[in-house]
């Protein structure tokens, strides 16, 4: 069965950063609500439908006030959505609710607009964040893709750069499932949302259970690595256990490390890796 979210908004304020950290379980819209257009251009009609008087045209991050939703449906691209009905300025229309941002979180002046999709198809949440740059465009993160029957899911803004050159903010984003932890890092930058690849921590065995697969990727910022200034290290170790005859245990591990950082062209790792592979049997 799809998941509703809720959203819960924990203010986390330090002495060094401001953030917002966002858990999901169901978000449902109440009337009189103050609610932000998550899209541009967005049609405000006179009745539920896509044939029906435009009455206003409307940019993201407009404020609307939300009225009801309707009985009518909306679909596109697997994703179900509901007409709702609305107040913009002095005037009452309707518009798709998928283009209402789940939420706004404003960090130094800059905000930024959330939303999440169900795709059917896929059976997956689809994460985005868009905010408008310094050029006035519009600009959003690579989705983020996030599995139907999650355990948690968590959003966390913070104005925090971490020694990062160029970048304002970061977003990370977190769900879990089982054994399994995904974290994503948006880094936020003049221009772009820089989405960078997902971290997995995981430990799985195999069919036969003869072997146990412990993942960790993490990463570490320039304010916990000395000499990186600027840059981060993306960090993997791979454990394999074996389960051997006369009681032994076989260790393998292997870990590896890339350095990466921004250009003018945005994110550029610099494979200054180090691999190290060590393996080792143990008696239990």
């Amino acid at each position: 069965m799809k998941q509703k979210l809720l959203l819960l908004i924990t203010l986390l304020i330090s002495i060094s950063s401001f953030s917002q950290k966002i858990i999901f379980k169901e978000k449902v819209f109440q009337p009189n609500d103050i609610v932000n257009l998550f899209a541009n251009d967005v049609k405000l009609r006179a009745e539920p439908n896509t044939t029906s008087e435009v009455l206003a045209l409307m940019r993201m991050g407009s404020q609307l006030i939300f009225l009801e939703k309707t009985n009518q449906e909306y679909v596109t691209d697997n994703v179900k959505s509901d007409w709702v009905k609305v107040q913009y300025a002095n005037q009452v229309g309707y518009i798709v609710q998928k283009f209402i941002a789940v939420e706004k979180v404003t960090l130094n002046g800059e905000p930024y607009y959330l939303n999440v999709e169900f795709d059917a198809k896929r059976k997956k949440y689809n994460i985005l964040i868009r905010k408008m740059n310094l050029h006035a465009e519009i600009v959003e993160n690579e989705r983020i893709l996030v599995p139907e029957d999650f355990d948690s899911l968590e959003i966390a803004f913070s104005d925090d750069d971490r020694e990062l050159d160029i970048i304002k903010d970061i977003i990370e984003v977190v769900y879990k499932k089982g054994e399994k932890k995904v974290t994503t890092y948006i880094f936020s930058g003049p221009v772009y949302l820089h989405k960078i690849p997902s971290l997995i921590e995981d430990k799985k065995l195999t069919k036969d259970k003869k072997e146990e697969i412990i993942t960790t990727q993490k990463i570490q910022f320039p304010d916990e690595v000395e000499h990186y200034e600027g840059s981060f290290i993306y960090y993997t170790e791979s454990i394999v256990r074996k389960n051997l005859e006369n009681s032994n245990l076989k260790e393998i591990i292997e870990q590896y490390s890339v350095r990466m950082k921004w250009g003018e062209n945005g994110l550029q790792p610099t494979f200054e890796y180090v691999k190290n592979n060590i393996e080792e049997s143990k008696k239990r």
